[in-house]
């Protein structure tokens, strides 16, 4: 079976199998995740592939995420993501435990499809998941959950995805997202065959691309 012109290979969360190689023109490998993944399967994700779903992306830590939207386009990288201590329930607090990453991101305007650096802004931030506080039905969440790449403010989920979304509801905010296997800017090239590009989809499936089979410098 195919999805996008890509192989497909059908895998439950409980276990990965990636292949062994891939070549620069290999055709990229699509593994289907057919169950909601937990927290710890994400962060097993996260060592070696892509994840995509309908409505977020996470690339492999330490290698970038695209981001673009009309002219504008960023690039966002988390350098590292962990979990933090369980806190107790309190009379105003919920227990639970709480969850950290961090992230650069480069700012770039496209002129015909291509980054122009003259327009570079940079810079780099923190997000988290912490219990939330409240009283009977009133609770307020806690923490810092959306992402700031220049003009975008996504909404993140541990421990390294980034959703479609700027705002509380699921719909098309016209953003597209592309995981890639490059870990500077200057790596990229946006001409590069292997970069597939994401936007909000309600019918696309769960699904893994092995780190090898992203867009990566061609040596």
């Amino acid at each position: 079976m195919d999805i996008l012109g890509w192989p497909v290979v059908f895998l439950a969360c409980s276990a990965i199998v990636f292949p062994s190689s891939a070549g620069p023109d290999s055709t990229p490998t699509v593994q289907i995740v057919s169950e909601m993944p937990t927290d710890g399967q994400l962060e097993q994700y996260a060592e070696n592939s892509a994840y995509v779903s309908p409505v977020e992306v996470a690339p492999p830590v330490g290698r970038i995420l695209l981001m673009r939207r009309g002219e504008d386009l960023c690039t966002l990288r988390f350098t590292k993501f962990f979990r933090g201590k369980s806190t107790p329930m309190g009379l105003f607090t919920y227990g639970g435990a709480s969850f950290y990453a961090e992230y650069e991101w480069q700012h770039l305007k496209l002129s015909n499809g291509n980054p122009v650096v003259t327009s570079i802004r940079l810079g780099n931030g923190k997000v988290s998941e912490k219990p939330g506080y409240g009283i009977g039905v009133l609770v307020f969440g806690a923490g810092t959950r959306k992402v700031v790449c220049g003009p975008f403010e996504l909404r993140w989920h541990y421990p390294i995805n980034v959703t479609f979304f700027e705002g509380a509801h699921a719909r098309d905010y016209g953003i597209e997202l592309a995981p890639t296997n490059w870990s500077k800017t200057s790596d990229l090239d946006l001409a590069d065959p292997r970069l597939r590009w994401f936007g909000y989809n309600e019918q696309r499936r769960r699904s893994l691309i092995p780190i090898e089979d992203l867009p990566s410098v061609r040596r």
